[in-house]
């Protein structure tokens, strides 16, 4: 994900992915502010605050101590945009051992546009924004490891929660479509996985990853297109998107395609 601090302070120095600029909520006299365009981490040098994306832009919004530094944030609708997204949900990632690393938090914003963070947890127990270096499970492994149930494999936690909620085994991993590492295959190991991906390019590429990565180690696995899909839909949009036909017809139609 890019972190889009460049709409709202002027980059002074710095390549990708770090940056200096002059801090937007102080008279800056020399550039103060760095931030991070992958990580969404910022810091203020001269004291005003350091922290996450999301607690950069309640600064911004909140207009406290404007500085002459700020671009004007009127010409751009998609910044106004960005100010009003909402934490919707949280997502609680484990290692190997079971024990909680990572919280992925969802955001959306009245159009429906989403966006998402990611927090590791410190020894004490606090949660920081960063990604976790720890070695990670799929999501909901600890609930399906012993299952000899199909597993679904989505492209995201709303989608993995909405059929976990319709008592599928379901997971996916944190990051998307590009997140996909190889120390996730030996948990798929002897089970039978059923791939759903996005009806995108993008959700192409990740299934056809995914049944490559997993093909030599599980007992069976296909890709599953769901029919009638609008571009860029999910598995989520497909079970509550409206419909001439009735919950359990859907029902009976997804247990076809993913026997």
């Amino acid at each position: 994900m890019n972190y889009d601090f460049k709409s709202f302070v002027r980059v002074v120095r710095g390549t990708e992915p770090q940056f200096s600029s002059y801090c937007p909520f102080h008279n800056d006299r020399s550039p103060s502010f760095s931030f991070n365009s992958e990580t969404g981490l910022w810091k203020c040098h001269a004291g005003c605050g350091a922290g996450s994306y999301e607690m950069f832009l309640q600064m911004f919004k909140s207009g406290l101590n404007f500085s002459r530094h700020i671009i004007n944030v009127k010409p751009y609708p998609r910044i106004q945009r960005s100010l009003q997204f909402k934490l919707v949900a949280e997502y609680l990632y484990q290692n190997a051992e079971g024990q909680t690393c990572l919280r992925v938090k969802r955001y959306e914003d009245p159009t429906g546009a989403k966006s998402f963070t990611q927090e590791s947890i410190t020894a004490d127990g606090f949660w920081i924004p960063k990604k976790t270096t720890e070695v990670l499970a799929p999501y909901q492994y600890e609930s399906w490891k012993h299952s000899e149930d199909c597993i679904l494999f989505v492209e995201g936690e709303k989608c993995a929660d909405m059929l976990s909620r319709l008592r599928f085994q379901a997971t996916t991993i944190p990051g998307g479509a590009n997140a996909w590492k190889d120390s996730f295959v030996s948990y798929f190991d002897g089970k039978i996985v059923r791939i759903l991906p996005d009806n995108d390019k993008a959700g192409s590429v990740f299934g056809d990853q995914i049944l490559k990565s997993l093909k030599p180690v599980v007992k069976d696995i296909r890709l599953v297109q769901l029919p009638d899909l609008p571009y860029a839909g999910d598995v989520y949009n497909w079970f509550t998107d409206g419909s001439d036909k009735s919950d359990n017809e859907k029902m009976e139609e997804f247990l076809r395609l993913i026997e």
